[in-house]
């Protein structure tokens, strides 16, 4: 009777004994910690992913509030201005670029930014699919919910099991009690090399260009199929344009210099933006230029042919990577009066220059 009773309590023993290296390892990386804890371990150069937490938002908050100097630039916007960093700029910066995000989640995190900060330039990164009447016909904002508590539960326990199941931890990572991240904070950060810097910056290990190469050929076709963000619109959505008009009375009442950005996509995906079926996207320009304050200065720059940025610049059909943003910015630096005073122009002809 003990043997059945022992052989029916070992499993359990096991799973228990997993679940507690589980929970040990997820508190060594800060998954539970509040964010001023997880913005002081990173430091001057650590970098922060979360497996776990889906309120990025809340995150760059909280890197804002935690420069106590006067952040020069600020950028804000989806994960398409992720590439932004402080090396671009001679003038202190901050990133808030948030993924994902919507149109209203822009306009309420730019405004919080305008608030907290007096920054000298904003660059406002704007999704052309934010105003499709077609793609964001069911859309509702949802208020951010900036309650920083983490309570564990069985199921974050078991994000840890999925990592080991997938080969991206070790056993040892896992159980050795000793072993530190260091600044490397969160699960993404320590399994796939994923986060923000300190500057609130992206970074993330490069895919191998087959990856990429594939991932590309299927986007493509479904973009031309009108899939998703690249849906057929000649229309704007209305309740997000009125969003847009209070966005821009609100810049102007602030007056700081802004750069309403439409960031790079890939070449080919360009093309199709420029098309008679996508003619809410010129719909949404002409909008801007009729609208726009003296203080706000629009910069198309989706079509990343017109600074030489090739398709292996491009992660997908929407997110260029370093390179490409470097490329955008010196072409940017004759579009945009003022701005290549807070370039750091040697630096961005330095990353351009090909590598062999």
């Amino acid at each position: 009777m003990n043997f059945r009773l022992m052989l029916w309590c070992l499993p359990v023993f096991v799973y228990l004994l997993s679940l507690g290296g589980a929970y040990l390892f997820l508190i060594r990386c800060y998954e539970f910690e509040d964010y001023p804890s997880i913005i002081e371990q990173q430091g001057d150069s650590g970098i922060y992913g979360s497996g776990l937490r889906s309120d990025q938002l809340v995150y760059k908050i909280e890197l804002l509030k935690h420069r106590s100097d006067e952040v020069d630039v600020v950028a804000v916007g989806s994960s398409r201005s992720g590439p932004f960093r402080r090396e671009h700029f001679t003038s202190s910066f901050i990133n808030l670029a948030v993924a994902p995000l919507d149109a209203q989640h822009f306009y309420w995190l730019a405004q919080h930014a305008l608030e907290e900060k007096k920054p000298k330039i904003l660059i406002a990164c704007f999704d052309f699919w934010w105003t499709n009447s077609n793609f964001m016909e069911t859309y509702k904002f949802v208020q951010p919910n900036l309650d920083q508590n983490r309570h564990v539960s069985i199921a974050n326990l078991h994000e840890v099991f999925h990592y080991l199941r997938k080969g991206e931890l070790s056993f040892t990572d896992v159980f050795n009690l000793r072993h530190q991240p260091g600044k490397v904070v969160g699960l993404h950060a320590i399994t796939r090399g994923r986060g923000c810097a300190p500057d609130g910056s992206f970074r993330s290990i490069p895919p191998h260009n087959d990856i990429i190469k594939n991932g590309l050929i299927r986007e493509l076709i479904a973009a031309h199929a009108g899939q998703k963000r690249f849906q057929p619109s000649q229309s704007l959505q209305s309740v997000h344009l009125q969003q847009l008009n209070r966005f821009l009375a609100f810049l102007k009442k602030k007056g700081t210099p802004t750069i309403f950005l439409f960031p790079p996509v890939h070449p080919e995906a360009a093309k199709i933006l420029q098309s008679h079926d996508h003619s809410h996207f010129r719909k949404l320009k002409n909008h801007l230029q009729s609208r726009c304050p003296q203080n706000v200065q629009i910069l198309d720059a989706s079509d990343a042919s017109l600074y030489q940025a090739d398709d292996m610049e491009f992660s997908d059909l929407i997110h260029g990577n370093e390179k490409a943003y470097a490329r955008m910015l010196l072409w940017a630096s004759h579009q945009i009066t003022g701005l290549d005073h807070h370039l750091d122009l040697t630096y961005l002809k330095e990353k351009i220059k090909p590598s062999f």
